[in-house]
């Protein structure tokens, strides 16, 4: 069940509106994942005031932003502007649905590793969506320069190095790094790295991402030493 709750800041029209498109994300995502029992709280909050310094360049593009409190029953839907594309607001529905179902299916570590498979699950299941409901649009991993395959094998075995070691690191570069602050490191690096990943298996097993949501966080490591990696 899904408990819909909006700042009041929005008007009945921008939240009919939000209403529907939600009903809508809901009715294609059930096709592959069953919330029935679950009971989900979600939070459309206005945003329109953030100082302009602090709003990211996909931001000011896509204007709505998710986050999601995985497995802890709560998202939360950042509107900087009401009048937003209909078509990236579903794809962040699908995303964070992703990660809250994931969460409340298999226990998911709160670390560097589980939140590399965690967007990278999530950021594959938004292409499916998008391939069998016919829009197209730019994806996160889409903005700023992309990195070679080889950088994202780097970051690959250093994120799972980074897990197993519990080396502190700067969570907002590895992450975001949407100012460049550390130029070592592309952007949203943690995304591309999951989004590679999850790929590089689907494509292995010839499975989809909503199918892929079953694999244990061991698997996708095994997979990755293996047969991205290729250590013994």
């Amino acid at each position: 069940m899904f408990n819909l709750i909006f700042n009041k800041s929005f008007s009945e029209e921008t939240q009919e509106k939000i209403k529907s498109d939600f009903i809508e994300s809901k009715e294609y995502f059930s096709k592959y994942y069953n919330f029935s029992k679950k009971e989900i709280d979600i939070y459309f909050s206005d945003i329109s005031r953030m100082e302009k310094e602090d709003i990211s360049e996909i931001l000011k593009i896509e204007k709505v932003s998710g986050l999601s409190m995985s497995g802890y029953g709560a998202l939360i839907f950042e509107f900087l502007d009401t009048r937003y594309s209909k078509n990236i607001f579903l794809k962040l529905i699908f995303h964070e649905l992703n990660h809250e179902f994931r969460c409340q299916t298999l226990p998911t570590p709160n670390n560097i590793w589980g939140d590399t498979i965690l967007e990278g699950l999530a950021l594959n299941f938004e292409k499916q969506a998008a391939n069998e409901l016919g829009y197209e649009l730019k994806f996160l991993t889409d903005y700023y320069d992309k990195p070679d395959e080889d950088k994202l094998k780097w970051g690959l075995k250093r994120i799972i190095e980074i897990a197993k070691n519990k080396e502190k690191i700067n969570c907002y570069n590895w992450y975001f790094n949407h100012f460049g602050d550390d130029s070592s490191l592309p952007t949203n690096f943690v995304y591309r790295v999951g989004e590679f990943l999850i790929s590089k298996y689907c494509e292995k097993y010839r499975i989809r991402p909503s199918d892929a949501l079953k694999i244990t966080n061991e698997e996708f490591e095994d997979f990755a030493k293996k047969e991205i990696l290729c250590e013994e």
